[in-house]
C-alpha cells in the first residue's frame, strides 16, 4: 500500500510535493538499511510496521523516497544486508518470514533483486554482515536460529557461494553490531545477547582468525555499527548511546539527536557521513547524518 498525502506516479512523488509530506516508506523497524555506493541511494528492505511485515524496497536520494520494487525477497524481518563495493550489489541474507526463519541469499543490483545460492548457513535471523573490501569477502556472523540456538560459526560470500571457516571465535549470539574497519583491516564485532547475557567483548576478524580486543562499551544488544572513512572510526548506536571506536579505542560521544533505543547504521558516501534510520518511540521514521560530534536530521 503506498502512503501519500499527495498524487504519485510509478512509486515517485510529483512535482510540487515535499520530501516530508509525500511518498513515504512504513515506518518499519528491524528494516535492512544499506548504502549503495554506485547509485547514491539508501537502500531501505522489509522490516516490521504496523501494517506488518514488509516486503517492499524503498530508496532514498538525500530528497525524496522511492518506492523501487514490491518484488524480491518475500517479506520479513531482522535480515542483513551490506554493500559489496567489489561488485556494486547489496547482499542481503536470511531474516524471519514471521512463520520461519530464513536462509535465502539475494543481491540488488540497483533495479532489481536476484536470488542467488541456497546453499550456506542455516536459517536465521538478526545476525550481522560485513563486507571486507580488502579481501572482497562478505563475513556473516551469529544470528537466532530459533529457541536457544545461537550459531558462532564464520561464514563468507564471495559472490557465488558461501564458505564456512572453522576458526574459534566469539560465542553465538545474535543483534550484536558488525563492521568492517577500514583502516585496520579488519571486520570488528561488539556485544550482542546470547540468550540468557548480554554481552560486553570486542572481537576482531582478520579472513583467517578472530582475536578478542578491548572492551569498550557496557553490555548491550540491539546495536548497529558503520565505519567513517572521514575520521577513521567506527560509529557504534545502541541504548541511546553513540560510541566511537579509533585505533582500537572506544569513547562515548555527547551527542543528541535520536530518542530510539536502537536504530540502523550505514555510511552515506555522497553527504560523507554515518546515517542513521530510527523508527522513534512515537513511530515516526527519521534520518539522522554524524558529523563527528553530534547528529541532524536529514530528511
Amino acid at each position: 500500500m503506498l502512503r501519500a498525502i499527495c498524487a504519485v506516479q510509478a512509486g515517485i512523488f510529483l512535482a510540487g510535493c515535499s520530501g516530508s509530506d509525500a511518498l513515504r516508506p512504513p515506518a518499519a523497524s528491524q528494516a535492512s538499511v544499506v548504502y549503495d555506493e554506485a547509485r547514491s541511494r539508501l537502500v531501505v528492505f522489509g522490516g516490521q510496521s504496523t501494517a506488518g511485515l514488509s516486503g517492499e524496497t524503498w530508496t532514498w536520494d538525500g530528497t525524496k523516497w522511492t518506492l523501487a520494487a514490491r518484488s524480491g525477497p518475500p517479506a520479513r524481518t531482522g535480515s542483513a544486508a551490506v554493500y559489496d563495493s567489489g561488485r556494486a550489489r547489496i547482499v542481503l541474507f536470511g531474516g524471519d518470514s514471521g512463520t520461519a526463519r530464513l536462509s535465502d541469499t539475494w543481491e540488488w543490483d540497483g533495479s532489481a533483486w536476484t536470488q542467488m545460492a541456497t546453499a550456506g548457513p542455516d536459517p536465521r535471523s538478526f545476525h550481522r554482515l560485513a563486507y571486507d573490501r580488502r579481501r572482497s569477502r562478505t563475513v556473516l556472523f551469529g544470528g537466532s536460529s530459533g529457541g536457544s540456538t545461537f550459531p558462532a560459526a564464520t561464514w563468507e560470500w564471495n559472490g557465488s557461494q558461501w564458505s564456512q571457516s572453522s576458526a574459534a571465535g566469539p560465542s553465538g549470539r545474535f543483534l550484536q553490531a558488525m563492521a568492517y574497519d577500514e583502516s585496520l583491516q579488519r571486520t570488528v564485532l561488539f556485544g550482542g545477547f546470547d540468550g540468557a547475557n548480554t554481552l560486553v567483548d570486542t572481537w576482531e576478524w582478520d579472513g583467517i582468525a578472530w582475536q578478542q580486543s578491548a572492551a569498550g562499551p557496557a553490555a548491550r544488544d540491539h546495536v548497529n555499527m558503520t565505519y567513517d572513512p572521514a575520521r577513521q572510526a567506527l560509529v557504534l548506536y545502541g541504548a541511546g548511546e553513540t560510541w566511537q571506536r579509533s585505533a582500537r579505542v572506544w569513547s562515548r560521544t555527547q551527542g543528541q539527536g535520536p530518542t530510539a533505543p536502537t536504530a540502523e547504521l550505514t555510511y552515506d558516501a555522497v553527504g560523507a557521513s554515518p546515517l542513521l534510520y530510527e523508527i522513534t518511540p512515537g513511530g515516526a521514521l527519521q534520518l539522522w547524518g554524524w558529523n563527528g560530534s553530534t547528529w541532524s536530521r536529514r530528511d
